[in-house]
């Protein structure tokens, strides 16, 4: 067992594992927060080579370059309006995002299940917005 699946056991909480999500920069939906946050997720994966698809990872290095070098994002605002865009595309990426395909994925799971760690299987619903 892991911290995380004793410290869910102690609290009665059920924990699924599961890859995580990706969306095409191209599916952002301009109505979901601000207008800008599709060109915003697009620029984000120009700028960092993701061929247009974005997950957690590439949120947390936009995040890390937003804070490391915050003049090469002038474009988009302030610092603190930069942040708040990336934390947009967080919350587009939990809302709308699909199961990861990266290359593994089944290969990933079967470790998970290997560990007795259960595995989230059914599909996501989509929010009300």
């Amino acid at each position: 067992m892991t911290c995380c699946t004793e410290t869910a056991a102690h609290a009665g909480v059920a924990l699924e594992w599961h890859c995580g999500f990706e969306i095409a920069a191209a599916d952002v939906p301009a109505d979901f927060r601000e207008p800008e946050t599709p060109a915003f997720a697009r620029e984000v994966c120009d700028r960092l080579e993701v061929a247009g698809r974005y997950d957690a990872a590439v949120v947390g290095r936009a995040a890390a370059s937003a804070i490391r070098d915050p003049d090469s994002w002038a474009g988009w605002g302030d610092p603190e309006e930069v942040r708040q865009l990336v934390k947009y595309l967080w919350h587009v990426l939990v809302a709308f995002g699909v199961r990861h395909s990266f290359t593994g994925t089944v290969a990933n799971i079967e470790i998970l299940r290997g560990l007795g760690l259960p595995v989230a299987g059914r599909p996501r619903r989509r929010p009300r917005v």
